[in-house]
């Protein structure tokens, strides 16, 4: 079976276009637009991984960036809040973890340590053992 490709989609397979010539929405849909801004059909539902793989990255990429373009204005925020003399004391003092978690990372709520194998375990159990009395010693 052959399937004609047609529009933006051909011109993607032929490699005249990118996935960074689509928008955020079509992207986002798996789907181009037509020639009117609108989507017609539903999206395909047989688009290569790869394909698929290519267009959310660009999705991602494209949203880490404005994320990434937004820290700095939080950073400033958080700290005229902190600053703020009139803000509530709780507000400032949320304001100022939030930065230091930002800064040096979220203190974690609980640490586990191990050893990964039972050999300490096992070497503590035997000496607590040889350490209890016998019942023969007791009378």
């Amino acid at each position: 079976m052959t399937i004609e490709l047609e529009g933006k989609m051909a011109q993607l397979y032929k490699g005249e276009i990118t996935v960074a010539d689509m928008d955020d929405e079509e992207l986002a849909r798996l789907q181009f637009k037509a020639a009117d801004g609108t989507f017609r059909g539903r999206p395909a539902n047989n688009l290569p991984a790869a394909l698929v793989n290519m267009m959310r990255k660009e999705l991602i990429d494209r949203v880490s960036e404005v994320r990434r373009g937004a820290l700095k204005e939080a950073n400033e925020t958080l700290i005229s809040v902190i600053r703020d003399t009139e803000a509530k004391d709780a507000d400032r003092i949320k304001a100022a973890l939030a930065l230091i978690e930002r800064e040096e990372g979220k203190v974690p709520d609980k640490v586990e340590l191990s050893t990964g194998d039972k050999g300490f375990e096992m070497t503590l159990t035997r000496a607590v053992r040889m350490r209890r009395p016998t019942p023969a010693a007791e009378s």
